[in-house]
């Protein structure tokens, strides 16, 4: 890893505002220049891979297997799923989510939804 790789992730994370404390600007611009295209899908593999053992087979298939990332930004993974079961599995599902996602990759500290049309 760069030392330019490094300051760009920096920069991102700054602009986003998060806080500044214990690090966690250093912390989060490194997880972002580590983590490539390839490094979130392996990330969000675990991450569904741990949902999946948590919940029966159709709730799984039905809620949560259409989600996926959209965007990473900072600490922050943009998922998107469809409009139709967006709101409920925000509502339902996103602590369930963000747990199993700190498990895979601690330096990810949020997660939003996007619709997806």
């Amino acid at each position: 890893m760069t030392r330019d790789q490094i300051q760009r992730a920096a920069e991102t994370v700054l602009s986003d505002k998060l806080p500044l404390r214990d690090g966690l600007v250093l912390r989060q611009a490194l997880a972002i220049a580590e983590f490539d295209a390839s490094g979130i899908t392996a990330v969000w593999k675990e991450v569904h891979h741990q949902l999946e053992a948590s919940l029966p087979e159709a709730t799984y298939r039905m809620w949560l297997a259409p989600v996926h990332v959209a965007a990473v930004r900072g600490g922050t993974i943009h998922l998107a799923c469809a409009d139709s079961i967006r709101t409920w599995v925000e509502r339902r599902y996103r602590p369930m989510i963000l747990r199993a996602l700190k498990q895979a990759a601690p330096e990810f500290i949020e997660i939003t939804f996007e619709e997806v049309t």
